[in-house]
């Protein structure tokens, strides 16, 4: 014996197929169950889902009860979508992420069949009947014509491919950043100005591929960009050099004893940046000051800042070097030893 379940949207249908000794093959219906759709706006797709598991359910309390042993299951879908979906992994689609894995569960992938419309009796009661037109339908209480021959001579099977199912799909994203292949993008500038501005143009069209061309980004630099710049590129400049003791300090585990930083107790600002912990907490000056940058003394950006600054200052001392404002960002520059 076999179970036959055609189904459609909120409604599925149990029909026992059953083959006599003589070859006489007959169909008979066992269950029926239906869901009146939600009131809130539910997507088809949706809703073709709810029935597919609608039925497992249904089909797994009825065999449960019955006192046969049932040979084969089949289960009977009118959407492709939903095969597609069961095909599928789980986390891929976000209209089946909580039904399918309990599907998959009460089922099997290979059970899974399609019907036409036409053959389906569930659309009977999910598109909805006069009950007094149920009485004289073979459909519904026969099913269609074809179980009742060789499953050789039942309806052909389409591909059930889910990269190809037209429906939103969550996609994880995992972003690399290879700090070693842009410190190779510094080495290229002998100017810290043209660095600044050219890491600001940078910005300026990322932010447009995320907004859209029409965004209006376009002019001249603003001082807020180049600020945004100096972040960018001192974050970059930290992190390939100072890797292990940002990381602590993101884990909130403390720093390691042999870091060279332990003196200064550093700790990461709004922007992810290293700074140093001073005492000048309740002097009256800029937050740079009084908690300035760490930076690397043997970096190329480093460098560039340094001699930026020794030019501009018309050749100053290394003292007046360390509590400079570098390109209109207040910031102080701890040179690690």
């Amino acid at each position: 014996m076999a179970l036959l379940m055609p189904q459609k949207e909120p409604a599925g249908r149990v029909y026992l197929r059953s083959v006599s000794p003589n070859g006489t093959i007959t169909l008979h219906l066992l269950s029926s169950k239906s869901r009146v759709a939600p009131l809130k706006q539910v997507s088809l797709p949706r809703l073709e889902v709810n029935a597919a598991l609608l039925l497992s359910q249904l089909v797994d309390k009825v065999h449960r009860a019955l006192n046969l042993q049932i040979v084969q299951r089949f289960y009977w879908t009118d959407s492709t979508v939903v095969l597609a979906w069961i095909a599928g992994c789980s986390s891929t689609w976000k209209t089946c992420g909580q039904q399918s894995p309990e599907i998959k569960r009460l089922t099997t992938y290979l059970a899974w069949r399609h019907v036409a419309s036409q053959d389906n009796p569930a659309d009977i009661i999910s598109r909805g009947t006069d009950p007094r037109r149920l009485e004289g339908n073979q459909l519904w209480w026969a099913g269609p014509s074809w179980p009742s021959k060789d499953p050789s001579s039942w309806p052909a099977q389409p591909p059930a491919d889910p990269e190809k199912v037209p429906e939103w799909r969550g996609v994880k994203l995992c972003c690399i950043t290879i700090y070693s292949e842009i410190e190779s993008l510094f080495k290229r500038f002998s100017n810290w100005a043209k660095l600044q501005r050219v890491f600001a143009y940078i910005l300026r069209f990322l932010y447009k591929l995320k907004q859209g061309a029409a965004s209006g980004r376009h002019g001249p630099l603003t001082s807020t960009k180049l600020r945004k710049s100096l972040i960018v590129i001192a974050r970059i400049t930290q992190h390939s050099s100072f890797a292990q003791e940002i990381q602590s300090l993101q884990q909130g585990k403390a720093l390691p004893s042999h870091s060279k930083h332990l003196t200064l107790h550093p700790f990461l600002d709004g922007n992810n940046l290293l700074r140093v912990d001073c005492r000048l907490e309740n002097a009256d000056v800029p937050f740079d000051q009084k908690h300035p940058l760490i930076l690397p003394s043997k970096h190329h950006v480093t460098k560039l800042l340094i001699w930026n600054e020794h030019i501009r200052l018309l050749h100053a001392g290394s003292q007046l070097l360390l509590a400079c404002k570098i390109s209109s960002f207040a910031v102080t520059a701890i040179l690690d030893n």
